[in-house]
């Protein structure tokens, strides 16, 4: 028997990743195919509004829902077997509804709360989420992270 393990981390605004995606008439993933030559909140397909938690469109020219913005995120680089809860705090307000999230995995989002909530199946070697803003210095952004196991009796169910 293996007890259920948890933990809690912040990650605050220096222990993120931080890009910025220009809105390029001329480079996009429709010419130039290849994910890897951009950075990691171009193409998730998980995007949803900050505010509201409805879907963002894909842009059809583009493929992309977040060009033009900078992207704070966190990586794990071994999400383990278990449910994980990210607590989105510090943004500053969304006044014209174009704060975005996203992850490569879906997930569930508490708009109200600002909480993502994301059930890894299994073991998975790299996971991100992140926030797209239009700012790109949020001195006062971090993420809360809670992390439950599943235990090994409810497994075994």
């Amino acid at each position: 028997f293996v007890p259920p393990l948890s933990f809690t981390y912040t990650f605050g605004f220096n222990d993120m990743s931080h890009y910025y995606l220009p809105n390029s008439p001329i480079f996009n993933i429709k010419n130039l195919p290849d994910g890897y030559m951009f950075p990691p909140c171009y193409s998730n397909p998980a995007v949803a509004n900050v505010s509201t938690g409805k879907e963002v469109s894909e842009d059809p020219l583009t493929r992309s829902r977040t060009l033009g913005f900078n992207c704070h995120s966190i990586r794990l680089r071994v999400a383990f077997k278990g449910t994980y809860m990210f607590k989105i705090e510090g943004l500053p307000l969304d006044i014209d509804g174009t704060q975005k999230i996203y992850s490569a995995y879906q997930y569930k989002y508490d708009p109200i709360n600002r909480i993502i909530t994301f059930v890894a199946p299994q073991d998975i070697i790299g996971v991100e989420f992140g926030v797209a803003t239009k700012e790109s210095y949020i001195p006062s952004l971090k993420y809360l992270v809670y992390y439950e196991s599943p235990s090994s009796a409810a497994e075994a169910k």
